[in-house]
């Protein structure tokens, strides 16, 4: 025991000593050890998670009751066929088959890519309200005085429907994705 005690005691009187020598290059081991320069990990409250997935579950939603509106016969695409003129109304106006034939093809196209989107109300009801003054027109045809103008004006709303269509997808063709290359974390708070 008397040993220890004088091992110890010689130990503390020389602490400095021993304190002082430093193995070489300690540093430059433990540097070499550390991993690689960590990319900086972004950090996401739960609430925002939480919210990210209502708008997921509410788009979803969107989807599933648009597809169920799709299914029916009154959907986007399938809603023009039965705006192409009659057969009375296309012998006396066969430029007005020709145009419905065409802008009804373009439309048909339009409104099936448009099925890939999720469309505000508004949009449809746009839709809706050319549909319904085309119908309109299509019922007074053969009763007006001058049909010539009324074959001109329905071909117009040929024309708007097509282009509100095809505006419709270049913006929802060019909306930018958010948040592709960013790592996530969820945090709960």
């Amino acid at each position: 025991m008397k040993d220890k005690d004088e091992i110890k005691a010689y130990f503390d009187r020389h602490r400095e000593e021993f304190d002082d020598a430093q193995p070489p290059d300690l540093w430059g081991k433990i540097e070499d050890e550390l991993p690689a320069e960590r990319k900086e990990v972004k950090m996401v409250p739960l609430r925002v998670v939480w919210q990210v997935a209502a708008g997921v579950a509410i788009l979803i939603g969107a989807a599933w009751i648009f597809s169920l509106r799709e299914s029916n016969p009154d959907n986007l695409a399938s809603e023009g066929r039965s705006n192409t003129p009659t057969q009375q109304v296309v012998n006396e106006y066969p430029e007005l088959e020709e145009a419905g034939i065409y802008y009804q093809t373009k439309i048909d196209a339009a409104g099936e890519e448009l099925q890939a989107y999720a469309l505000d109300e508004e949009d449809y009801e746009s839709m809706k309200i050319l549909e319904d003054e085309l119908d309109a027109l299509r019922e007074s045809l053969g009763s007006e005085p001058d049909d010539e103008q009324v074959v001109e004006a329905m071909i117009q709303i040929y024309r708007f429907k097509l282009d509100l269509m095809q505006d419709l997808l270049k913006q929802l063709k060019n909306e930018p994705q958010n948040g592709e290359d960013e790592d996530i974390v969820v945090v709960p708070l």
